[in-house]
C-alpha cells in the first residue's frame, strides 16, 4: 500500500445520508500513480471499524450497494465527466417455464471488532478498462449498504497513458481467449488507434478460418510493433493520445 504523498492514503470518509454517524471508514490507494493503458491498476480498499462495537457487512467486491466512481478530465472543467459502476454482479437465467430470472451475486459477511479492518485488492483497470483512459482519473469508492449511513472514501488520482509497453498488452488481451469480451474490444480498438490495419474480429464462436486470419492479424501487428517502436511517428501519435481523449 502506498503513503506517498498526494496519493490521498491519509484522507477518510464520513458522509452520510442520515443523522446516525459513521462507523465505518473507507480508505483506498494504490501502488502509483502513474500506470499504462491495458495494464493491471490494484485498487487496494480498506474498511475500519471506527465503532465502539461490532460490525458486519457483505463482502465489497461482489455488493451491488458497492460502487467505484470516476471522474474523468478534472483539469478540464469544461470536460469533466463522472461515472459509476456497482462491484457487485447481477446474473440473469431463464427458468424452465421460459421466464427470465436475476439474482444478486453471492457474497460472504465480514464481521470486524473495534478498530479491526478489511482488506481487499482489486483489478480495476482488468474489470472495467474503458474507465481508465489516457489521462488522469480521480477514484473513489461509495458504499450505500446502509440506508441511513453513506460511506464515502478518500478520492485518489491516477494518471493513464499509452506508452511503449501498451501496444504489447493491448495485443495479450486481444489473444486472450478467457478475457471478457469486452476487454478484447476495447483492446482492438486501441490497437488501432496506432496500427489502423488491425482488423482482428472478437465473437463468441469463431470459425477455423476466422482463427486462422485473427492469428495472421496477430503475428502482423507484432512485426509492425517490432519495426516501428522507436519510429517518431508512432512516438508522436502516442503523445496525441495522452492529450486528447
Amino acid at each position: 500500500m502506498s503513503n506517498k504523498p498526494g496519493d490521498g492514503s491519509d484522507a477518510h470518509m464520513n458522509v452520510g445520508k442520515g443523522t446516525n454517524p459513521s462507523k465505518m471508514q473507507i480508505r483506498i490507494s494504490v501502488e502509483d500513480g502513474k500506470y499504462s493503458l491495458g495494464g493491471s491498476i490494484v485498487l487496494t480498499a480498506n474498511y475500519l471499524n471506527t465503532s465502539d462495537g461490532p460490525v458486519s457487512f457483505r463482502e465489497p467486491v461482489k455488493t451491488w450497494e458497492v460502487k467505484l466512481q470516476v471522474i474523468h478530465n478534472p483539469d478540464k472543467k469544461q470536460e469533466e465527466t463522472m461515472e459509476e459502476v456497482p462491484f457487485g454482479r447481477i446474473f440473469y437465467y431463464k427458468r424452465d417455464d421460459g421466464l427470465e430470472r436475476r439474482t444478486i451475486e453471492e457474497a460472504e459477511t465480514i464481521s470486524l471488532a473495534p478498530d479491526e479492518q478489511y482488506q481487499f485488492n482489486y483489478d480495476v483497470a482488468a474489470r472495467w478498462p474503458d474507465l481508465f483512459l489516457p489521462g488522469t482519473n480521480l477514484v473513489n469508492i461509495i458504499d450505500l449498504s446502509d440506508d441511513d449511513v453513506t460511506l464515502v472514501s478518500n478520492q485518489i488520482p491516477i494518471q493513464v497513458v499509452y506508452d511503449e509497453s501498451t501496444f504489447p498488452m493491448l495485443l495479450a488481451t486481444v489473444s486472450d481467449k478467457e478475457a471478457p469480451i469486452e476487454s478484447r474490444e476495447f483492446a482492438v480498438a486501441w490497437v488501432k488507434k496506432i496500427y489502423p490495419a488491425f482488423a482482428f474480429v472478437v465473437k463468441k464462436d469463431v470459425s477455423v478460418q476466422d482463427q486462422d486470419d485473427n492469428n495472421k492479424q496477430l503475428s502482423q501487428a507484432q512485426l509492425w510493433w517490432q519495426s516501428h517502436v522507436n519510429d517518431v511517428k508512432v512516438k508522436q501519435l502516442m503523445e496525441t493520445l495522452n492529450h486528447n481523449r
